[in-house]
């Protein structure tokens, strides 16, 4: 996907084959999501205000994935790291 591009309905709806999202699904996505969160935050664009917002949305989105997980809610947890992969996606061009 194109950096800035924003995402259709489809492209976040994940529910399509839920058998794939575990325990251990969500943690990697979760980790993954984390690096590229904290790389985007050390690039030189983490600077321009428009991208702070996303950067700010996306580590809500994060720590309420984190909360959900905590809960067993692997499928809300998936869900919100999906917007914040969202939200990283639209940072920078």
């Amino acid at each position: 996907m194109e950096k800035g591009k924003i995402k259709s309905v489809d492209e976040l709806n994940q529910f399509n084959d839920i058998s794939k999202i575990t325990a251990e699904t969500v943690r990697h996505y979760m980790d993954v999501v984390e690096k590229n969160l904290i790389s985007i935050q050390k690039a030189k664009f983490a600077n321009h205000t428009a991208d702070n917002s996303y950067l700010e949305r996306a580590q809500a989105m994060l720590t309420f994935a984190r909360d959900n997980f905590n809960k067993g809610f692997f499928y809300t947890a998936h869900s919100c790291l999906k917007l914040a992969e969202n939200y990283l996606d639209r940072c920078g061009d």
